[in-house]
This record gives structure tokens, sequence and C-alpha cells, in this order.
């Protein structure tokens, strides 16, 4: 009598939902992302932030979502492509990188700005920002510029996986 084989195992998906209630988005992370929160100090008066990664180093890239909530009054009083140029130079300042390219974009009617840039060690980032009732959301991907080739469909469909929720 031959011996039954084994059912062959089917490769589950590493990339899985992940839902911020009190960060009202929804996005398809490769893990369970590692939580941090930092407040930093800003022309509008403290701003907090949450930030939510998580590391593939054998791919050599990182996945991040980070929501910051501005004081109300200023923010949406505030031309929503002012606030991005701010957060864009600031962004570009403090990692010291090089802007690539940039564009319009926008979700749900919301509006927003994609980045792409390369900072001293020769890593990618490639960032969207949108501004949602005073809350900023940046999706971001950072990775060598090899890696960039070999992983655009996990970083377009990280990118387009971040989806708003009702708040």
């Amino acid at each position: 009598a031959s011996q039954a084989q084994p059912p062959v195992q089917v490769a589950q998906s590493i990339w899985k939902n992940f839902t911020s209630t009190e960060g009202s988005f929804t996005v398809l992370m490769p893990g369970t992302p590692k939580k941090e929160s930092y407040t930093a100090k800003t022309q509008v008066g403290p701003v907090n932030t949450q930030a939510f990664g998580v590391e593939r180093k054998q791919e050599g890239v990182v996945y991040i979502v980070a929501y910051s909530d501005f004081p109300d009054q200023r923010v949406q009083s505030a031309n929503p492509q002012k606030l991005f140029d701010g957060a864009q130079d600031g962004g570009l300042r403090s990692s010291q990188s090089k802007l690539l390219s940039q564009r319009h974009i926008s979700l749900n009617g919301y509006p927003g700005r994609e980045l792409k840039l390369v900072n001293p060690k020769g890593q990618i980032a490639k960032l969207r920002m949108y501004l949602v009732n005073g809350r900023l959301y940046q999706v971001i991907v950072i990775t060598t510029q090899q890696n960039e080739r070999n992983l655009s469909g996990s970083i377009e469909g990280f990118l387009n996986s971040f989806k708003l929720l009702p708040r």
C-alpha cells in the first residue's frame, strides 16, 4: 500500500490587515507592527505622534504608518499644502535627505502628497501624507535602491492598502 501524501502546505501570506481604532485607519502590514509614541515641538506647539512599524530585516525594508494630531484651530485654518511643505522640509532636514520626486494625491477627497527621498546612506523612502480633519497621516516605506526594484509590488500594495475608518 502506498503512503498517503501529507497535504501540501499553502504558503500563508505574511501580509495581514492591521487596524488602529484610535488612529481610525486600516492598512496591510507584513507582520504585527511595533507601536511608538513621541511628542515633537513644532511651530504650532507640541504635536503628539503615534507610529506603527514593521521591519523586515531579511528584505531590508521598513513599513511605517504614523499619525500626528495638531492643535485644531491652527490646522483647520492652515493651507494643507503649507502643512505638507512644513512636514516635508522638516523630514528632509532631520534625515538629511534629498527630494527625488513629489506629486499631489488625495484619499477620499482629503488632500495628500507623495514623496520619494534618498538619504545619505543611499536608502530610499517613499511616503504618502494625508491631512484628514486636523490629523496628518504618513504612510512610509524605507528600503535600499536595489530592494526598491525587487519589492515594488509590496511597496505599492502597502501604500495603496491604507484606508481611513470613520471617526
